[in-house]
């Protein structure tokens, strides 16, 4: 995944030899957003960890960093899956038809959404924490529509 420094906020330099983090100053990262040779200069994504959304951004130096969020219309809504997550463990056992409410929109290869899962188990993971929000395969889940418009569908959750 690709995207410029001004959709990105960077939280600390990687030392070239990869020795250390460098965390950014204020006037760091105030520069990397305004001045257009840096902002508009397109990186490399990594990701670096899922559950704290941290990527390692490569150009011409390496950085920690975070997306800036985006203004989506359709996060907030509620969906549902329509076909089954392929070898994908956890994911692999939610089954058709599970409820979510689309956290994200997200460019990967495989996946495209990202998804708080309602009624079903928790993943959980090695650390022995456990979360409810997990990648979508591409053209797997259909929108609903709004959360209040389909309120009666939480209703039945429990009859």
């Amino acid at each position: 995944m690709k995207r410029q420094a001004k959709d990105l906020i960077f939280l600390s330099e990687i030392k070239r030899d990869g020795s250390e983090l460098i965390v950014m100053s204020d006037s760091d990262k105030l520069k990397m957003e305004q001045e257009t040779y840096l902002k508009d200069e397109f990186y490399n994504l990594q990701c670096l960890s899922i559950t704290n959304g941290t990527y390692i951004a490569s150009c011409n130096r390496s950085y920690i960093v975070k997306l800036k969020p985006i203004s989506d219309p359709i996060n907030g809504l509620l969906a549902e899956i329509t076909k089954k997550q392929e070898n994908r463990g956890y994911f692999s056992k939610l089954p058709i038809g599970t409820k979510f409410i689309i956290i994200d929109r997200v460019d990967l290869p495989a996946y495209d959404i990202i998804g708080y899962f309602l009624y079903s188990e928790p993943h959980l993971l090695e650390n022995g924490r456990c979360h409810h929000t997990g990648y979508l395969d591409r053209d797997s889940w259909k929108i609903i529509g709004e959360v209040k418009e389909n309120i009666n569908l939480f209703d039945k959750q429990y009859e």
